[in-house]
Protein backbone atom coordinates (compact mmCIF):
# COMPACT_ATOMS: atom_id res chain seq x y z
CA UNK A 1 0.00 0.00 0.00
CA UNK A 2 3.04 2.31 1.03
CA UNK A 3 4.27 2.33 -2.49
CA UNK A 4 0.80 2.81 -4.19
CA UNK A 5 0.00 5.46 -2.38
CA UNK A 6 3.27 7.56 -2.63
CA UNK A 7 2.64 7.05 -6.67
CA UNK A 8 -0.93 8.35 -6.28
CA UNK A 9 0.19 11.67 -4.36
CA UNK A 10 3.32 12.27 -6.42
CA UNK A 11 0.74 12.26 -9.48
CA UNK A 12 -1.28 14.35 -7.42
CA UNK A 13 1.48 16.63 -6.91
CA UNK A 14 2.74 16.68 -10.61
CA UNK A 15 -0.85 17.41 -11.56
CA UNK A 16 -0.75 20.79 -10.32
CA UNK A 17 0.25 23.93 -12.37
CA UNK A 18 0.35 27.82 -11.32
CA UNK A 19 -2.88 29.85 -11.45
CA UNK A 20 -1.55 32.03 -14.26
CA UNK A 21 -1.42 28.95 -16.62
CA UNK A 22 -4.98 27.97 -18.57
CA UNK A 23 -3.49 24.51 -19.05
CA UNK A 24 -0.14 22.61 -17.26
CA UNK A 25 3.11 23.77 -18.56
CA UNK A 26 3.85 20.28 -20.27
CA UNK A 27 1.90 21.45 -23.11
CA UNK A 28 3.31 23.30 -25.69
CA UNK A 29 0.96 26.18 -26.12
CA UNK A 30 0.11 27.01 -22.87
CA UNK A 31 -1.13 30.65 -22.28
CA UNK A 32 -0.45 32.92 -19.36
CA UNK A 33 -2.10 35.78 -17.57
CA UNK A 34 -1.17 37.62 -14.71
CA UNK A 35 -2.92 36.84 -11.44
CA UNK A 36 -2.52 39.20 -8.02
CA UNK A 37 -0.16 41.08 -10.79
CA UNK A 38 2.14 37.95 -10.94
CA UNK A 39 2.59 36.17 -14.57
CA UNK A 40 3.95 32.42 -14.78
CA UNK A 41 7.81 32.29 -16.15
CA UNK A 42 6.22 30.31 -19.15
CA UNK A 43 7.37 33.76 -21.11
CA UNK A 44 10.69 33.36 -19.74
CA UNK A 45 10.93 29.26 -20.46
CA UNK A 46 9.78 29.99 -24.11
CA UNK A 47 12.20 32.56 -24.56
CA UNK A 48 14.87 30.20 -22.82
CA UNK A 49 14.78 27.87 -25.28
CA UNK A 50 15.37 30.22 -28.16
CA UNK A 51 18.59 32.17 -26.18
CA UNK A 52 20.06 29.20 -24.45
CA UNK A 53 21.43 26.00 -26.23
CA UNK A 54 24.45 24.03 -25.20
CA UNK A 55 26.02 24.66 -28.29
CA UNK A 56 25.84 28.47 -27.89
CA UNK A 57 27.47 28.25 -24.59
CA UNK A 58 30.21 26.21 -25.73
CA UNK A 59 30.95 27.91 -28.87
CA UNK A 60 30.87 31.19 -27.07
CA UNK A 61 31.99 30.57 -23.53
CA UNK A 62 34.61 28.23 -23.71
CA UNK A 63 36.69 30.10 -21.77
CA UNK A 64 34.58 30.19 -18.52
CA UNK A 65 33.74 26.38 -18.78
CA UNK A 66 37.77 26.19 -18.90
CA UNK A 67 38.57 28.13 -16.18
CA UNK A 68 35.36 26.82 -14.11
CA UNK A 69 37.60 23.37 -14.39
CA UNK A 70 40.61 24.62 -13.48
CA UNK A 71 39.71 26.63 -10.72
CA UNK A 72 37.96 22.94 -9.29
CA UNK A 73 41.06 21.79 -10.06
CA UNK A 74 43.00 24.22 -8.01
CA UNK A 75 44.04 26.49 -10.10
CA UNK A 76 43.90 30.13 -9.57
CA UNK A 77 42.98 31.02 -12.81
CA UNK A 78 41.63 34.88 -12.31
CA UNK A 79 38.26 35.11 -14.12
CA UNK A 80 37.60 38.45 -15.83
CA UNK A 81 34.62 39.37 -17.26
CA UNK A 82 34.12 41.43 -20.86
CA UNK A 83 32.58 44.50 -19.74
CA UNK A 84 29.51 45.22 -17.50
CA UNK A 85 26.11 46.16 -18.69
CA UNK A 86 22.29 47.04 -17.23
CA UNK A 87 20.28 43.92 -18.02
CA UNK A 88 16.82 44.14 -18.35
CA UNK A 89 15.76 41.38 -20.13
CA UNK A 90 16.20 38.05 -17.29
CA UNK A 91 16.31 35.50 -20.59
CA UNK A 92 18.92 37.54 -22.68
CA UNK A 93 20.82 37.89 -19.67
CA UNK A 94 21.73 33.98 -19.10
CA UNK A 95 23.45 33.93 -21.91
CA UNK A 96 25.72 36.80 -20.68
CA UNK A 97 28.42 34.45 -18.84
CA UNK A 98 31.18 36.82 -20.33
CA UNK A 99 29.38 39.94 -18.92
CA UNK A 100 28.36 41.24 -15.66
CA UNK A 101 25.11 41.87 -15.49
CA UNK A 102 23.54 44.21 -13.07
CA UNK A 103 20.13 43.64 -12.81
CA UNK A 104 17.54 45.90 -11.64
CA UNK A 105 15.60 43.69 -9.40
CA UNK A 106 17.41 41.16 -6.64
CA UNK A 107 20.12 40.46 -8.33
CA UNK A 108 22.29 43.33 -7.11
CA UNK A 109 23.51 43.32 -3.90
CA UNK A 110 23.02 47.13 -3.43
CA UNK A 111 19.84 47.58 -5.13
CA UNK A 112 18.38 44.44 -3.66
CA UNK A 113 18.63 46.66 0.15
CA UNK A 114 17.45 50.09 -2.07
CA UNK A 115 13.78 51.17 -1.07
CA UNK A 116 11.91 51.36 -4.10
CA UNK A 117 8.27 51.28 -4.83
CA UNK A 118 7.02 48.08 -6.21
CA UNK A 119 4.24 48.53 -9.94
CA UNK A 120 4.34 44.63 -9.16
CA UNK A 121 5.57 42.50 -7.54
CA UNK A 122 9.72 41.84 -8.16
CA UNK A 123 9.42 44.76 -10.66
CA UNK A 124 10.78 47.94 -9.68
CA UNK A 125 11.31 50.12 -12.48
CA UNK A 126 12.96 53.09 -10.77
CA UNK A 127 15.42 50.96 -10.10
CA UNK A 128 16.41 50.53 -13.43
CA UNK A 129 18.03 54.55 -13.49
CA UNK A 130 19.97 53.18 -10.76
CA UNK A 131 21.55 50.05 -12.19
CA UNK A 132 22.74 52.06 -14.77
CA UNK A 133 24.38 54.32 -12.82
CA UNK A 134 25.88 51.29 -11.14
CA UNK A 135 27.21 50.61 -14.30
CA UNK A 136 28.98 54.06 -14.94
CA UNK A 137 30.86 53.51 -11.35
CA UNK A 138 31.89 49.99 -12.80
CA UNK A 139 33.26 51.14 -16.11
CA UNK A 140 35.13 54.31 -14.38
CA UNK A 141 36.69 52.23 -11.76
CA UNK A 142 40.03 50.86 -12.30
CA UNK A 143 39.92 48.19 -9.86
CA UNK A 144 36.07 46.81 -9.57
CA UNK A 145 36.00 45.76 -5.64
CA UNK A 146 36.63 46.92 -2.40
CA UNK A 147 36.64 50.87 -2.03
CA UNK A 148 35.36 51.24 -5.91
CA UNK A 149 32.16 53.29 -4.27
CA UNK A 150 34.44 55.70 -2.21
CA UNK A 151 36.65 56.55 -4.90
CA UNK A 152 33.77 57.16 -7.20
CA UNK A 153 32.92 59.79 -4.35
CA UNK A 154 35.97 61.13 -3.75
CA UNK A 155 36.27 61.72 -7.79
CA UNK A 156 33.00 63.08 -8.12
CA UNK A 157 32.12 60.37 -10.11
CA UNK A 158 28.92 59.37 -8.32
CA UNK A 159 25.75 60.36 -8.13
CA UNK A 160 23.91 61.71 -4.93
CA UNK A 161 22.31 58.83 -3.66
CA UNK A 162 25.55 56.52 -3.78
CA UNK A 163 27.41 59.82 -2.01
CA UNK A 164 24.29 60.16 0.48
CA UNK A 165 24.50 56.23 1.26
CA UNK A 166 28.20 55.44 1.23
CA UNK A 167 28.54 54.10 4.80
CA UNK A 168 25.38 51.39 3.99
CA UNK A 169 26.93 50.65 0.45
CA UNK A 170 30.06 50.27 2.40
CA UNK A 171 29.00 47.42 4.18
CA UNK A 172 27.75 46.01 1.77
CA UNK A 173 30.49 46.03 -0.57
CA UNK A 174 32.72 44.24 2.35
CA UNK A 175 29.99 41.56 1.64
CA UNK A 176 29.99 41.48 -2.69
CA UNK A 177 33.87 41.47 -2.26
CA UNK A 178 34.48 38.88 0.62
CA UNK A 179 38.26 38.51 1.78
CA UNK A 180 37.41 35.50 3.61
CA UNK A 181 38.66 36.83 6.51
CA UNK A 182 36.70 34.67 9.30
CA UNK A 183 37.10 37.59 11.88
CA UNK A 184 35.70 39.89 9.51
CA UNK A 185 33.01 37.41 8.53
CA UNK A 186 31.95 37.06 11.86
CA UNK A 187 31.75 40.62 12.17
CA UNK A 188 29.78 40.93 8.85
CA UNK A 189 27.57 38.41 9.99
CA UNK A 190 25.87 40.27 12.46
CA UNK A 191 25.99 43.90 10.46
CA UNK A 192 22.85 44.51 9.04
CA UNK A 193 23.32 47.91 6.88
CA UNK A 194 20.67 50.22 6.77
CA UNK A 195 18.22 50.27 3.50
CA UNK A 196 19.74 52.21 0.21
CA UNK A 197 17.29 55.46 0.02
CA UNK A 198 17.75 57.38 -3.28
Amino acid sequence: MVPALGVVIALLVLSFYPAQLDKHPMFHNVGCRHVDKIADAAFARKALRKFLSFDKWREKDRNIFRISKSSCQGDNSEFRYKGVIAGWRCSRNYTLLDMKVIHPGLTDAILARTEMKSVRPAHKVGLWPLAEDIVSIHKASDLVGRGMYRRAVEKGNSPKWVEKNLETIEVIERKIYNNHNFWENLKLAFTFPKRVKP
